[in-house]
């Protein structure tokens, strides 16, 4: 029987994981805090930790760092429990090593396919020794930033190749570092930024690189958490967003306007020249996110127009 420490200081969300979990027969441990929790998790060693981040004594972060800096804890799967839902805890979470981020409320239903979700992952990437690094899977069992992190912590270099609809991705990899990106026709931060909203789809990693090519500078966790902020700004005005078929129709003066500056002026003549939002989205050196939020803004305006797509 798997042994699952809950660390909450609330006991009704504590009553409450210990019943849904023992109904498929799950051994629950209990602590109030951080420090009561690594306590029993030095005594107990369970299979699984599942953390609140608000705490006395000693808050979910600290109880975190201190798990995953243990050699005889650290390999334990661990979820963050918590109702702050902005972008810079949950990469917080990535970067301590944390293995999934469940945002309160959420259902009996969600919390159980985390944690089998979880056991499999473990259990498949224990299959894999260090002298044999090929790895595959499914972006809906194991999401890209944590397949990231896992490749980021045991230093691995490759190719994570991602295959999601029509479109496929790369992302290099150097020492668990992400060097360089590309989705065809793009490549780079923009081609990166792409990949990681990419929520279906499967992956498979080829270990080794020739001759790689450092593109970027920033470490990992950097670039993961610039990708996941400008996800969540997409995110909000999506519902809003033109189809990737439609064509927009712009004020051609717009062209001459010395108001705009050399970059603006650039995208104006790719959106003169491509019309079709899909085709902009790939041509322009901008990123989605930016592409969009011009779009929007220059619809507003009345300075865009969009064709009905047929």
């Amino acid at each position: 029987m798997k042994k699952i420490l809950i660390v909450d200081d609330s006991l009704v969300m504590r009553k409450m994981l210990r019943t849904e979990l023992s109904k498929q027969d799950y051994e629950v441990l209990e602590a109030q805090n951080g420090k009561e929790g690594l306590l029993m998790a030095s005594k107990e060693q369970p299979d699984m930790i599942i953390s609140d981040i608000n705490m006395p004594v000693m808050d979910g972060w600290d109880f975190c760092w201190k798990i995953k800096k243990d050699p005889t804890l650290n390999q334990i799967p661990f979820i963050f429990l918590s109702a702050n839902n902005e972008v810079s805890d949950r990469v917080k979470g990535i970067e301590l090593g944390a293995d999934d981020y469940i945002i309160k409320p959420f259902s009996p239903q969600e919390l159980l396919a985390r944690v089998q979700s979880l056991f499999q992952r473990y259990k498949k990437e224990e299959k894999f020794p260090r002298e044999n690094r090929s790895l595959t899977g499914n972006l809906a069992k194991m999401n890209l930033p944590s397949l990231l992190q896992f490749l980021n912590m045991n230093s691995m270099t490759g190719i994570l190749h991602i295959s999601s609809g029509d479109s496929i991705g790369k992302i290099y990899i150097q020492d668990g570092d992400i060097i360089h990106s590309e989705t065809p026709p793009i490549a780079g931060k923009k081609a990166l930024f792409r990949i990681l909203s990419w929520k279906e789809g499967i992956f498979s990693f080829e270990e080794g690189l020739e001759n790689p090519e450092r593109r970027f500078q920033e470490n990992s966790l950097k670039l993961i958490m610039d990708g996941l902020k400008q996800q969540d700004e997409l995110d909000k005005i999506r519902e809003g967003l033109p189809k990737k078929d439609q064509e927009i129709r712009m004020d051609m003066a717009l062209l001459e306007d010395p108001d705009f500056g050399p970059e603006m002026q650039e995208f104006f003549q790719v959106v003169a020249k491509e019309k079709v939002v899909g085709k902009i989205l790939d041509k322009s050196p901008l990123t989605d996110l930016q592409i969009y939020q011009i779009i929007d803004l220059m619809l507003q305006e009345g300075l865009f127009e969009l064709v009905s797509s047929s």
